[in-house]
Protein backbone atom coordinates (compact mmCIF):
# COMPACT_ATOMS: atom_id res chain seq x y z
CA UNK A 1 0.00 0.00 0.00
CA UNK A 2 1.11 3.29 -0.74
CA UNK A 3 -0.28 6.31 1.78
CA UNK A 4 -0.04 9.82 1.01
CA UNK A 5 -0.59 12.37 2.56
CA UNK A 6 -2.11 15.85 1.52
CA UNK A 7 -1.89 19.08 3.60
CA UNK A 8 -3.09 21.86 1.78
CA UNK A 9 -3.50 24.47 4.88
CA UNK A 10 0.39 23.75 5.48
CA UNK A 11 -0.25 22.21 9.09
CA UNK A 12 2.86 20.42 9.61
CA UNK A 13 1.94 19.28 13.51
CA UNK A 14 -1.02 17.63 11.96
CA UNK A 15 0.72 15.92 8.89
CA UNK A 16 3.17 14.57 11.11
CA UNK A 17 0.21 13.17 13.30
CA UNK A 18 -1.74 11.37 10.21
CA UNK A 19 1.98 10.22 9.27
CA UNK A 20 2.35 8.43 12.50
CA UNK A 21 -1.04 7.13 12.71
CA UNK A 22 -0.67 5.22 9.22
CA UNK A 23 2.91 4.24 9.95
CA UNK A 24 1.57 2.24 12.61
CA UNK A 25 -0.67 0.63 10.89
CA UNK A 26 1.09 0.10 7.91
CA UNK A 27 4.36 -0.41 8.87
CA UNK A 28 5.49 -1.80 5.26
CA UNK A 29 4.34 1.27 3.11
CA UNK A 30 5.61 4.30 1.24
CA UNK A 31 4.07 6.62 2.66
CA UNK A 32 4.68 10.70 0.75
CA UNK A 33 3.45 14.10 1.81
CA UNK A 34 2.62 17.22 -0.15
CA UNK A 35 1.37 20.88 0.74
CA UNK A 36 0.84 21.69 -3.04
CA UNK A 37 0.67 20.46 -6.66
CA UNK A 38 -1.75 17.37 -5.26
CA UNK A 39 -2.90 16.11 -9.01
CA UNK A 40 1.26 15.98 -10.02
CA UNK A 41 2.45 14.20 -7.52
CA UNK A 42 -0.74 11.65 -7.08
CA UNK A 43 0.10 10.82 -11.33
CA UNK A 44 3.92 11.05 -10.67
CA UNK A 45 3.36 8.27 -7.54
CA UNK A 46 1.14 5.74 -9.32
CA UNK A 47 3.76 5.87 -11.78
CA UNK A 48 6.59 5.35 -9.92
CA UNK A 49 5.27 2.38 -7.26
CA UNK A 50 3.85 -0.58 -10.06
CA UNK A 51 3.84 -2.57 -6.98
CA UNK A 52 0.95 -0.45 -5.19
CA UNK A 53 -2.49 -1.96 -6.47
CA UNK A 54 -4.71 0.52 -3.97
CA UNK A 55 -3.57 3.89 -3.49
CA UNK A 56 -4.45 5.92 0.26
CA UNK A 57 -4.88 9.55 0.15
CA UNK A 58 -5.48 11.43 3.72
CA UNK A 59 -5.29 14.55 4.97
CA UNK A 60 -3.40 16.42 7.48
CA UNK A 61 -5.12 15.75 11.02
CA UNK A 62 -6.94 13.00 9.88
CA UNK A 63 -6.56 9.35 11.92
CA UNK A 64 -6.67 5.92 11.42
CA UNK A 65 -7.29 3.11 14.69
CA UNK A 66 -6.49 -0.13 15.18
CA UNK A 67 -9.13 -2.07 12.92
CA UNK A 68 -9.24 -0.25 9.82
CA UNK A 69 -6.85 -2.23 8.12
CA UNK A 70 -8.46 -5.18 8.52
CA UNK A 71 -11.73 -3.27 7.34
CA UNK A 72 -10.48 -1.92 4.30
CA UNK A 73 -8.89 -5.24 3.42
CA UNK A 74 -12.11 -7.15 4.21
CA UNK A 75 -13.72 -4.94 1.82
CA UNK A 76 -11.15 -5.05 -1.25
CA UNK A 77 -11.04 -8.39 -0.95
CA UNK A 78 -14.90 -8.27 -1.64
CA UNK A 79 -15.00 -5.24 -4.11
CA UNK A 80 -15.87 -5.60 -7.97
CA UNK A 81 -13.38 -4.82 -10.44
CA UNK A 82 -15.72 -1.87 -11.45
CA UNK A 83 -15.26 -0.14 -8.16
CA UNK A 84 -12.25 2.15 -8.61
CA UNK A 85 -12.29 3.80 -5.42
CA UNK A 86 -13.89 3.72 -1.80
CA UNK A 87 -15.25 6.99 0.05
CA UNK A 88 -14.40 6.53 4.22
CA UNK A 89 -17.32 7.86 6.36
CA UNK A 90 -16.71 7.97 10.14
CA UNK A 91 -19.48 7.11 12.26
CA UNK A 92 -17.82 9.39 14.93
CA UNK A 93 -17.93 12.70 12.73
CA UNK A 94 -21.24 15.61 13.24
CA UNK A 95 -19.18 17.84 10.78
CA UNK A 96 -20.86 19.47 7.81
CA UNK A 97 -22.37 17.08 5.02
CA UNK A 98 -21.25 19.25 2.31
CA UNK A 99 -17.58 19.02 3.56
CA UNK A 100 -17.86 15.65 3.44
CA UNK A 101 -18.71 15.16 0.22
CA UNK A 102 -16.24 17.77 -0.82
CA UNK A 103 -13.19 15.44 0.48
CA UNK A 104 -13.61 12.85 -2.23
CA UNK A 105 -12.64 9.36 -2.04
CA UNK A 106 -9.92 8.42 0.18
CA UNK A 107 -8.50 4.92 -1.55
CA UNK A 108 -8.03 4.47 -4.99
CA UNK A 109 -7.01 1.70 -7.24
CA UNK A 110 -3.45 2.97 -8.96
CA UNK A 111 -4.47 2.65 -12.50
CA UNK A 112 -7.17 5.61 -12.01
CA UNK A 113 -4.63 8.00 -11.05
CA UNK A 114 -1.81 6.80 -13.54
CA UNK A 115 -3.93 7.81 -16.59
CA UNK A 116 -6.61 9.27 -17.67
CA UNK A 117 -9.49 7.73 -19.03
CA UNK A 118 -9.89 7.50 -22.81
CA UNK A 119 -12.86 10.10 -22.99
CA UNK A 120 -11.18 13.03 -21.31
CA UNK A 121 -7.81 12.16 -23.22
CA UNK A 122 -6.94 15.61 -24.72
CA UNK A 123 -7.75 19.31 -24.04
CA UNK A 124 -10.13 18.06 -21.76
CA UNK A 125 -7.40 16.18 -19.66
CA UNK A 126 -5.62 20.08 -19.86
CA UNK A 127 -8.44 21.82 -19.08
CA UNK A 128 -9.23 19.60 -16.19
CA UNK A 129 -6.12 18.96 -14.65
CA UNK A 130 -4.47 22.05 -15.39
CA UNK A 131 -7.27 24.14 -13.98
CA UNK A 132 -7.74 23.28 -10.48
CA UNK A 133 -7.22 26.24 -7.97
CA UNK A 134 -8.19 25.11 -5.16
CA UNK A 135 -6.44 21.75 -4.35
CA UNK A 136 -8.20 20.58 -1.30
CA UNK A 137 -10.55 19.43 -4.04
CA UNK A 138 -8.71 17.20 -5.80
CA UNK A 139 -9.72 14.05 -5.34
CA UNK A 140 -13.55 14.76 -5.90
CA UNK A 141 -12.02 16.51 -9.31
CA UNK A 142 -10.66 13.33 -10.27
CA UNK A 143 -13.61 11.26 -9.04
CA UNK A 144 -16.21 13.40 -11.13
CA UNK A 145 -13.63 13.21 -14.12
CA UNK A 146 -13.82 9.05 -14.33
CA UNK A 147 -17.46 8.81 -12.56
CA UNK A 148 -18.80 7.59 -16.16
CA UNK A 149 -15.63 4.52 -16.15
CA UNK A 150 -15.71 3.66 -12.60
CA UNK A 151 -18.36 3.43 -9.89
CA UNK A 152 -17.29 3.60 -5.90
CA UNK A 153 -17.70 2.08 -2.56
CA UNK A 154 -18.37 3.36 0.93
CA UNK A 155 -16.41 2.16 4.27
CA UNK A 156 -18.74 3.25 7.33
CA UNK A 157 -16.37 2.42 10.25
CA UNK A 158 -15.15 3.87 13.42
CA UNK A 159 -11.51 3.60 13.11
CA UNK A 160 -11.34 6.64 10.53
CA UNK A 161 -11.41 9.88 12.55
CA UNK A 162 -11.66 12.91 10.38
CA UNK A 163 -9.21 15.72 11.03
CA UNK A 164 -9.85 17.93 14.16
CA UNK A 165 -7.41 20.66 12.30
CA UNK A 166 -8.17 23.91 13.12
CA UNK A 167 -9.96 25.73 9.87
CA UNK A 168 -9.18 29.46 9.95
CA UNK A 169 -12.12 31.76 10.72
CA UNK A 170 -11.68 33.52 7.14
CA UNK A 171 -11.95 30.12 5.10
CA UNK A 172 -15.63 29.46 4.10
CA UNK A 173 -15.35 26.66 2.91
CA UNK A 174 -19.20 25.52 3.19
CA UNK A 175 -19.61 28.27 0.79
CA UNK A 176 -16.36 27.98 -1.22
CA UNK A 177 -17.67 24.21 -2.24
CA UNK A 178 -21.41 25.23 -2.66
CA UNK A 179 -20.04 27.74 -5.54
CA UNK A 180 -17.66 25.17 -6.80
CA UNK A 181 -18.92 22.07 -6.84
CA UNK A 182 -21.34 22.74 -10.16
CA UNK A 183 -18.14 23.28 -11.92
CA UNK A 184 -16.51 20.69 -10.75
CA UNK A 185 -19.22 18.18 -11.39
CA UNK A 186 -19.63 19.37 -15.19
CA UNK A 187 -18.96 17.47 -18.01
CA UNK A 188 -16.11 18.69 -20.58
CA UNK A 189 -16.89 16.65 -23.19
CA UNK A 190 -16.80 18.60 -26.17
CA UNK A 191 -19.66 19.66 -28.44
CA UNK A 192 -21.01 19.08 -32.13
CA UNK A 193 -19.86 22.22 -34.47
CA UNK A 194 -23.47 24.08 -35.29
CA UNK A 195 -23.23 25.77 -38.40
CA UNK A 196 -25.55 28.67 -36.34
CA UNK A 197 -23.36 31.43 -34.86
CA UNK A 198 -23.99 31.33 -31.18
CA UNK A 199 -25.60 34.88 -29.47
CA UNK A 200 -22.73 34.75 -27.23
CA UNK A 201 -18.97 35.29 -28.28
CA UNK A 202 -16.66 34.58 -25.12
CA UNK A 203 -13.39 36.51 -25.16
CA UNK A 204 -10.24 35.77 -22.84
CA UNK A 205 -7.67 38.07 -23.67
CA UNK A 206 -4.55 36.62 -21.80
CA UNK A 207 -1.06 37.58 -21.41
CA UNK A 208 1.62 35.73 -19.24
CA UNK A 209 -1.46 34.27 -17.26
CA UNK A 210 -0.86 30.18 -17.88
CA UNK A 211 -1.06 30.11 -13.92
CA UNK A 212 -5.18 31.20 -14.29
CA UNK A 213 -6.41 30.60 -17.90
CA UNK A 214 -7.18 27.05 -17.94
CA UNK A 215 -9.53 27.46 -14.92
CA UNK A 216 -11.03 30.45 -17.04
CA UNK A 217 -11.01 28.27 -19.92
CA UNK A 218 -13.12 25.57 -17.96
CA UNK A 219 -15.68 27.74 -16.84
CA UNK A 220 -16.66 28.14 -20.04
CA UNK A 221 -16.42 24.66 -20.69
CA UNK A 222 -18.60 23.71 -17.75
CA UNK A 223 -21.71 26.18 -19.06
CA UNK A 224 -25.08 24.74 -18.71
CA UNK A 225 -25.46 26.55 -22.18
CA UNK A 226 -24.01 24.15 -24.65
CA UNK A 227 -23.95 27.02 -27.49
CA UNK A 228 -21.43 29.60 -27.39
CA UNK A 229 -18.10 30.57 -29.19
CA UNK A 230 -14.61 30.86 -27.01
CA UNK A 231 -11.85 33.00 -28.42
CA UNK A 232 -8.76 32.89 -26.49
CA UNK A 233 -6.85 36.09 -27.75
CA UNK A 234 -3.04 35.38 -26.83
CA UNK A 235 -1.47 38.92 -26.33
CA UNK A 236 2.41 37.91 -27.14
CA UNK A 237 3.27 36.13 -24.06
CA UNK A 238 6.83 34.95 -23.36
CA UNK A 239 5.84 32.59 -20.74
CA UNK A 240 4.53 29.59 -22.68
CA UNK A 241 0.85 30.64 -22.56
CA UNK A 242 0.30 30.60 -26.24
CA UNK A 243 1.99 26.81 -26.43
CA UNK A 244 -0.22 25.36 -23.54
CA UNK A 245 -3.66 27.26 -25.35
CA UNK A 246 -2.81 25.40 -28.73
CA UNK A 247 -4.53 22.18 -27.92
CA UNK A 248 -7.84 24.32 -27.45
CA UNK A 249 -8.21 25.00 -30.95
CA UNK A 250 -9.15 21.61 -31.84
CA UNK A 251 -12.86 21.91 -29.71
CA UNK A 252 -15.17 23.42 -32.41
CA UNK A 253 -16.41 26.22 -29.91
CA UNK A 254 -12.94 27.74 -29.86
CA UNK A 255 -10.32 29.88 -31.87
CA UNK A 256 -6.52 30.76 -30.88
CA UNK A 257 -5.82 34.36 -32.17
CA UNK A 258 -2.19 35.81 -31.02
CA UNK A 259 -0.46 38.82 -31.17
CA UNK A 260 3.49 38.51 -31.88
CA UNK A 261 4.17 41.54 -29.55
CA UNK A 262 2.67 42.53 -26.84
CA UNK A 263 -0.03 45.04 -27.66
CA UNK A 264 -2.00 45.96 -24.37
CA UNK A 265 -5.76 44.82 -23.76
CA UNK A 266 -7.57 47.38 -25.77
CA UNK A 267 -5.93 46.10 -28.91
CA UNK A 268 -6.76 42.84 -28.37
CA UNK A 269 -10.24 43.29 -27.58
CA UNK A 270 -10.75 44.75 -30.98
CA UNK A 271 -8.77 42.05 -32.54
CA UNK A 272 -10.98 39.66 -31.00
CA UNK A 273 -14.15 41.96 -31.98
CA UNK A 274 -13.06 41.82 -35.77
CA UNK A 275 -13.45 37.37 -35.61
CA UNK A 276 -16.62 37.42 -32.99
CA UNK A 277 -19.16 35.35 -34.59
CA UNK A 278 -22.02 36.19 -31.87
CA UNK A 279 -24.17 38.99 -31.28
CA UNK A 280 -23.06 39.41 -27.84
CA UNK A 281 -19.08 39.22 -26.38
CA UNK A 282 -18.46 38.68 -22.76
CA UNK A 283 -15.14 40.27 -21.47
CA UNK A 284 -13.58 37.13 -19.04
CA UNK A 285 -10.49 37.96 -17.61
CA UNK A 286 -7.98 35.56 -17.87
CA UNK A 287 -7.80 35.03 -13.89
CA UNK A 288 -11.46 35.21 -13.37
CA UNK A 289 -14.10 32.85 -14.11
CA UNK A 290 -18.12 32.34 -14.93
CA UNK A 291 -20.49 30.56 -12.95
CA UNK A 292 -22.44 27.59 -14.59
CA UNK A 293 -25.25 29.39 -15.37
CA UNK A 294 -23.84 32.58 -16.36
CA UNK A 295 -24.36 32.17 -20.20
CA UNK A 296 -27.86 31.03 -20.06
CA UNK A 297 -28.67 34.02 -17.90
CA UNK A 298 -27.03 36.68 -20.08
CA UNK A 299 -28.31 34.82 -23.71
CA UNK A 300 -31.96 35.23 -21.56
CA UNK A 301 -31.18 39.29 -20.74
CA UNK A 302 -29.91 39.43 -24.12
CA UNK A 303 -33.30 38.13 -25.78
CA UNK A 304 -34.89 40.84 -23.59
CA UNK A 305 -33.11 43.58 -23.93
CA UNK A 306 -31.82 43.10 -27.60
CA UNK A 307 -31.07 47.24 -27.90
CA UNK A 308 -29.09 47.56 -24.62
CA UNK A 309 -25.76 48.64 -25.26
CA UNK A 310 -24.47 45.97 -22.35
CA UNK A 311 -25.65 43.56 -19.90
CA UNK A 312 -23.93 43.22 -16.88
CA UNK A 313 -24.60 41.56 -13.36
CA UNK A 314 -23.37 40.99 -9.84
CA UNK A 315 -20.01 39.01 -8.89
CA UNK A 316 -18.30 36.65 -6.31
CA UNK A 317 -15.14 38.84 -5.04
CA UNK A 318 -11.85 36.01 -4.03
CA UNK A 319 -8.85 37.40 -3.12
CA UNK A 320 -5.21 35.92 -3.59
CA UNK A 321 -2.91 35.70 -0.70
CA UNK A 322 0.27 33.95 -1.75
CA UNK A 323 -1.08 30.56 -3.06
CA UNK A 324 -4.64 31.11 -1.07
CA UNK A 325 -8.04 32.40 -2.90
CA UNK A 326 -9.78 33.63 -0.13
CA UNK A 327 -13.27 33.43 -0.74
CA UNK A 328 -15.06 37.31 -0.14
CA UNK A 329 -18.41 37.49 -0.81
CA UNK A 330 -20.95 38.54 -3.52
CA UNK A 331 -20.78 42.01 -4.43
CA UNK A 332 -24.00 44.46 -4.89
CA UNK A 333 -24.95 45.05 -7.78
CA UNK A 334 -23.49 48.55 -9.19
CA UNK A 335 -25.31 51.14 -10.64
CA UNK A 336 -23.15 52.49 -14.02
CA UNK A 337 -25.19 55.72 -13.50
CA UNK A 338 -24.53 59.03 -13.40
CA UNK A 339 -20.97 57.71 -15.40
CA UNK A 340 -19.02 60.16 -12.92
CA UNK A 341 -19.73 58.65 -9.85
CA UNK A 342 -19.16 55.19 -11.13
CA UNK A 343 -15.67 56.17 -11.95
CA UNK A 344 -15.33 58.14 -8.94
CA UNK A 345 -16.38 54.41 -7.12
CA UNK A 346 -14.03 52.63 -9.23
CA UNK A 347 -16.20 49.74 -9.16
CA UNK A 348 -15.76 47.16 -11.72
CA UNK A 349 -18.95 45.98 -13.33
CA UNK A 350 -18.69 41.87 -13.76
CA UNK A 351 -19.55 40.48 -16.35
CA UNK A 352 -20.15 42.39 -18.98
CA UNK A 353 -21.86 41.19 -22.26
CA UNK A 354 -21.30 44.13 -24.87
CA UNK A 355 -23.54 44.08 -27.80
CA UNK A 356 -21.31 43.72 -30.05
CA UNK A 357 -23.26 46.12 -33.22
CA UNK A 358 -22.99 48.66 -30.32
CA UNK A 359 -18.88 48.30 -30.62
CA UNK A 360 -18.78 47.78 -33.66
CA UNK A 361 -20.52 51.55 -34.54
CA UNK A 362 -17.76 52.75 -31.94
CA UNK A 363 -14.92 51.33 -33.80
CA UNK A 364 -14.21 49.31 -30.49
CA UNK A 365 -12.26 50.44 -28.08
CA UNK A 366 -9.87 52.96 -27.98
CA UNK A 367 -6.21 52.52 -27.71
CA UNK A 368 -4.25 55.30 -27.74
CA UNK A 369 -3.52 57.84 -25.16
CA UNK A 370 -0.77 57.55 -21.78
CA UNK A 371 -1.56 54.15 -21.72
CA UNK A 372 -2.38 52.68 -25.13
CA UNK A 373 -5.33 50.91 -24.24
CA UNK A 374 -3.54 48.65 -21.42
CA UNK A 375 -5.44 49.87 -18.64
CA UNK A 376 -8.76 50.63 -17.47
CA UNK A 377 -10.70 49.36 -20.80
CA UNK A 378 -13.49 48.27 -19.14
CA UNK A 379 -14.55 51.82 -17.95
CA UNK A 380 -13.84 53.52 -21.28
CA UNK A 381 -15.84 51.00 -23.26
CA UNK A 382 -19.06 51.19 -20.68
CA UNK A 383 -18.71 55.27 -20.51
CA UNK A 384 -18.80 55.22 -24.85
CA UNK A 385 -21.65 52.72 -24.81
CA UNK A 386 -23.67 54.43 -22.38
CA UNK A 387 -23.73 57.98 -24.49
CA UNK A 388 -25.26 55.63 -27.25
CA UNK A 389 -27.63 52.91 -25.76
CA UNK A 390 -28.94 51.84 -22.58
CA UNK A 391 -27.27 49.60 -19.90
CA UNK A 392 -29.51 46.17 -18.83
CA UNK A 393 -28.57 44.72 -15.31
CA UNK A 394 -29.45 41.22 -14.00
CA UNK A 395 -29.47 41.08 -10.11
CA UNK A 396 -27.65 37.75 -10.20
CA UNK A 397 -24.30 36.58 -9.67
CA UNK A 398 -23.00 35.64 -12.41
CA UNK A 399 -19.35 35.92 -12.35
CA UNK A 400 -15.90 35.07 -9.91
CA UNK A 401 -13.71 38.18 -9.74
CA UNK A 402 -10.06 36.99 -8.64
CA UNK A 403 -7.95 39.88 -6.58
CA UNK A 404 -4.60 39.98 -7.05
CA UNK A 405 -1.89 42.20 -5.93
CA UNK A 406 0.46 41.88 -8.91
CA UNK A 407 -2.37 42.54 -11.63
CA UNK A 408 -1.85 45.80 -13.89
CA UNK A 409 -4.28 47.10 -12.41
CA UNK A 410 -3.21 47.33 -9.04
CA UNK A 411 0.05 48.34 -9.95
CA UNK A 412 -0.53 51.23 -11.66
CA UNK A 413 -3.80 52.10 -9.35
CA UNK A 414 -1.92 55.64 -9.40
CA UNK A 415 -2.69 55.82 -12.87
CA UNK A 416 -6.52 56.12 -12.37
CA UNK A 417 -7.37 59.88 -11.07
CA UNK A 418 -5.22 61.56 -14.08
CA UNK A 419 -6.68 58.60 -16.81
CA UNK A 420 -10.33 59.39 -14.90
CA UNK A 421 -9.44 63.20 -15.41
CA UNK A 422 -8.62 62.83 -19.48
CA UNK A 423 -11.78 60.31 -20.40
CA UNK A 424 -14.22 62.56 -19.16
CA UNK A 425 -12.22 65.66 -21.02
CA UNK A 426 -12.73 62.97 -24.47
CA UNK A 427 -16.18 62.01 -23.41
CA UNK A 428 -17.14 65.87 -23.06
CA UNK A 429 -15.29 66.65 -26.66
Amino acid sequence: MLIIVLNPDQESLYARWTEDCARQLYPEARILTADHAFEDLLQRAASDHPESDYIMILFAGERLERDFRLELSDLLQRMPDSCGYIHLQSVHDPGSESLKEARGPAVWRREILLRPSASQQGLHTLAAVCALPFERYVLKDIQYRVSSSWKGEVLRTGSYLPSKAPIRRWRRLDEEWRLLQPLLSASLVPLVSDERPPLITVVICTYNDRQYVHWAIRSVLAQKLRCWELLLMDDGSTDGTYEELMPYASHPSIKLLRHSTNSGKAASLNTALSHARGSWLLELDADDWLTADCLSELEAAALLHPQAGFLFARHFNWLEQGAATIYQGAAPLANPLPLKQLLDRAEPLAPRCYRVAALKELSGWWHTGPQGGRLYEDFQMIGRLLQAAPAASINRVLYHRRLRQNSITHRHHALYDSWKQLFLSELDQ
